[in-house]
């Protein structure tokens, strides 16, 4: 992406680049050529496709060499795993904290609901009220004949 960018930065007239006219330009076609390839042979196989099939052939004759150092400084193989890796680790970081999140608050959930029932217990043996033990619980008829 950043080298079609930079291709069409420099197709569009400096005097243009921000006047309301509209400028036409030439529709991109991209290639995916990395597939866990070594970035090198990668870039081989590409060039060599496009040869073969006709494609970008008077643009690769004049801007073959500066294709290549493009590629190798935007992305070397040690720089790909890494931001692959960052990516997964982010990724899991978040999912994870979701889920610990909902675990949390689930167990809160089921904690405070034995707190109440506890309290309903002993305000029972205390002789309160169904009705007041509801009351003050907010706890249901039903869950509290259960008890």
């Amino acid at each position: 992406m950043l080298y079609a960018a930079k291709t069409y930065d420099k197709m569009v007239p400096r005097n243009l680049i921000y006047s309301r006219k509209v400028v036409t330009l030439p529709s991109p076609e991209f290639f995916v050529f990395y597939e866990g390839l070594p970035l090198e042979l990668a870039i081989d196989e590409a060039i060599r496709f496009c040869t073969e099939e006709g494609i970008l052939t008077t643009f690769l004759s004049d801007h073959e060499g500066e294709m290549r150092g493009m590629l190798f400084r935007y992305l070397n193989d040690d720089e790909f795993r890494k931001v692959y890796t960052e990516c997964g680790y982010y990724e899991g970081h978040e999912d994870g904290l979701k889920e610990g999140l909902e675990q949390g608050l689930e167990q809160g959930l089921e904690q405070s609901r034995q707190k109440l029932l506890e309290a309903a217990v002993k305000l029972k043996a205390k002789g309160f009220s169904a009705a007041e033990i509801c009351d003050l619980t907010g706890l249901s008829e039903d869950e509290f004949t259960a008890l």
